[in-house]
């Protein structure tokens, strides 16, 4: 399917673009593409039918966003750029939604657990029972330190 069908929305659809890409450091010139060609750098002339052009909907870490094309979320959710997704009235809500967006998943947050070295030769000699339990104790309360800060 088609992202136009008469080339006025084709010319409204670029005239946003344009007002997207002011203030950016994007190319004017990335956020059109022929559908299913490969896309040009040059000012598009759109002496062509309106339904053999794409023009992105939206700007995403620099890059434009085309439908179809696939973002994360900040949790990590995936989703599909569609023009319905991206028709915001409110300019600044969508703007701030687009921010929140990536090309790239999340990276899964890391956790690192600090134990005394009288808890690491505890685990590596194995002491005597009664030493145990206490070394149990140190090693959840740093694993609790730990997750209490990826908070």
């Amino acid at each position: 399917m088609s992202q136009f069908k008469k080339e006025s929305e084709l010319h409204h659809a670029w005239a946003n673009w344009l007002d997207m890409c002011e203030g950016t450091e994007v190319n004017v010139n990335s956020g059109w593409r022929w559908v299913d060609r490969r896309y040009s750098n040059y000012k598009p002339m759109f002496d062509d039918n309106p339904e053999n052009y794409k023009i992105a909907i939206g700007i995403v870490e620099n890059k434009p966003v085309f439908i179809g094309d696939e973002l994360y979320n900040h949790n990590g959710g995936k989703l599909q750029a569609s023009a319905v997704g991206f028709t915001w009235h409110d300019k600044e809500a969508r703007n701030s939604w687009l921010k929140s967006l990536s090309w790239s998943p999340p990276k899964p947050n890391k956790a690192m657990v600090e134990l005394s070295l009288e808890d690491i030769s505890f685990f590596s000699l194995r002491t005597p029972f009664n030493t145990e339990k206490q070394h149990w104790i140190n090693f959840y309360a740093a694993c609790r330190k730990t997750l209490e800060n990826l908070k």
